[in-house]
């Protein structure tokens, strides 16, 4: 297995990453950082007649917009990330920080949602 890192989020790089991805190793899983980058490999492996899943089977991080990943062909698996209370938690760290409270480092689990869709269904 590789992991293959794109440094960029969006549509335009998503587009591009197919070059990246060694297709000719047979049936693949791909892992996007972001809907933008998803929304991008998607357009390309659709435009390249790469069968989803088929060949390429496909998930995003995601939030809430679920209506979109349904408007995707075919709609696209998302790993939903709760980006509201993680923005809350780093607000609280930044404020903490500017209060020059003492900093402790701390290690918080964050839920996720599997929405399972078309493009990792075989």
């Amino acid at each position: 297995s590789k992991i293959i890192f794109v440094d960029d989020t969006t549509i335009a790089e998503g587009e591009k990453s197919i070059d990246k991805i060694p297709l000719e190793e047979g049936r693949l899983g791909v892992f996007a950082s972001s809907d933008m980058l998803a929304f991008g490999l998607l357009k390309s492996l659709n435009k390249n007649g790469i069968e989803i899943p088929g060949q390429v089977s496909l998930i995003s991080v995601g939030t809430s917009e679920t209506e979109i990943y349904q408007c995707l062909q075919p709609s696209l698996s998302v790993i939903e990330i709760p980006i509201v209370e993680m923005a809350y938690a780093c607000m609280s760290t930044m404020n903490n920080a500017l209060i020059q409270k003492p900093f402790q480092t701390r290690q918080d689990e964050v839920p996720f949602t599997f929405l399972p869709a078309k493009s990792t269904q075989v």
